[in-house]
Formats: structure tokens, C-alpha cells, sequence
């Protein structure tokens, strides 16, 4: 089954390293029976459940912008979240 998801071409795109990073940050995806493939991989980063562990251990800022994300339609361009975010300008385009 392929994924739907456009997190899927994201985490294909990520060397050994980055992937790594992901995978120690969010365990219980990668717990058995291991995903068989990127796409799985992505399927499972984004169910509810396994979202809900990863939320709590945000700082603000980061929760802020998963909010906004939430509430803008997918697929949500950089454009539209920095503007809802009040974040289009300057620094603060630049942080974002």
C-alpha cells in the first residue's frame, strides 16, 4: 500500500543521520513489527495516537506552529502559515 502522505517524500529525502534523529525522537513508530517502508514510516509518525506523545514534549513556539498547521487546509503553504502566525515579515519570517 502506498502512502498518501507528503511527509513520506520528506523523510525519504533525509540522510542516515537526520533519519536517525527522527527515529529516536519518535520511538513508537518504529517499534515492531518495524514499518516495511518511508511511506509506513510517514502513516505512522501521523496517527492521533502517536502525535499525542510527540505534542507534550514541544516548546511553545514549536506547538504554536503545529496549532497553526492544524488549522490551515492541507497542504498548508509557508506563505499562509507565516501569515497566520503573524510571522511574515523580518525576524520573524526568518525564525519561521
Amino acid at each position: 500500500m502506498k502512502s498518501r502522505s507528503t511527509l513520506a517524500p520528506w523523510l525519504g529525502g533525509l540522510d542516515g543521520c537526520r533519519l536517525a534523529r527522527v527515529l529516536e525522537a519518535r520511538r513508537d513508530a518504529a517499534s515492531p513489527p518495524e514499518p516495511r517502508s518511508v511511506g509506513e514510516l510517514a502513516d505512522r509518525l501521523q496517527r492521533p495516537g502517536s502525535v499525542a506523545l510527540a505534542l507534550p514534549r514541544l516548546a511553545l513556539p514549536q506547538l504554536q506552529v503545529a496549532e497553526a498547521l492544524a488549522a490551515l487546509r492541507a497542504p498548508a503553504s509557508g506563505d499562509a502559515l507565516a501569515e497566520l502566525l503573524g510571522a511574515a515579515d523580518g525576524e520573524a519570517a526568518r525564525e519561521l
